[in-house]
């Protein structure tokens, strides 16, 4: 009787010791799973960082470039002033029309630059396709690149960390194709084909 008891202690004390090594290396296996996922996540957002930056540094020359045309413009309509307007002369119409082009350009740049700066339009990272989304697609060839849905100013082609990104309105072609939609889901749009979506930041 004594060493039935003694190796049902035993075996029990044993089990218990197995139960709690176990269980401790499930929580070790999911902290690290979690810093992992912490990790691949701090560096998602990294890479968004860099796409915005490299975005709104793209939008500062574009605004330079835009108040330099502007100023040329400008100094040419005053110096065109005393001209006569004929049919074979509209230098001072066509300047005037230049400079008034690259002033609405300078108002849009600046407007799009303080909402960029101050985040009106940046949102959380969601499930579906939205302004601000970073989403990388993978044509049907293979060939895996990024659309960047910015509010106005589209038609900007960065590389970031060595990787293809193609900032597009939400008014572009492509960015209402791919509104709404979420990971694993497929569209096709004109002049590129099929594509899915792997990744939504």
């Amino acid at each position: 009787v004594f060493w039935g008891t003694l190796c049902r202690m035993t075996c029990s004390s044993f089990g218990q010791k197995v139960v709690t090594t176990g269980n401790r290396m499930i929580r070790v296996q999911r902290r690290l799973w979690l810093e992992k996922k912490g990790e691949s996540a701090m560096q998602e957002n990294n890479f968004k960082k860099k796409v915005r930056e490299a975005y709104l540094s793209c939008l500062m020359e574009e605004l330079a470039h835009a108040r330099r045309g502007h100023a040329e413009a400008k100094r040419d309509t005053i110096a065109a002033e005393g001209r006569m307007v004929t049919r074979y002369d509209s230098t001072k119409t066509e300047v005037g029309w230049l400079a008034d082009g690259f002033l609405k350009d300078v108002r849009e740049l600046e407007k799009c630059i303080l909402e960029a700066n101050e985040g009106t339009w940046f949102r959380e990272k969601g499930e579906a396709v939205g302004i601000d989304s970073l989403v990388r697609v993978r044509e049907e060839g293979g060939y895996e690149c990024f659309y960047y849905i910015v509010r106005e100013r589209g038609g900007v082609d960065l590389a970031a960390d060595g990787r293809d990104v193609y900032c597009v309105s939400v008014s572009a072609p492509i960015a209402k194709e791919l509104f709404g939609k979420k990971i694993g889901e497929r569209t096709e749009v004109k002049g590129v084909g099929q594509m899915q979506i792997v990744g939504i930041e």
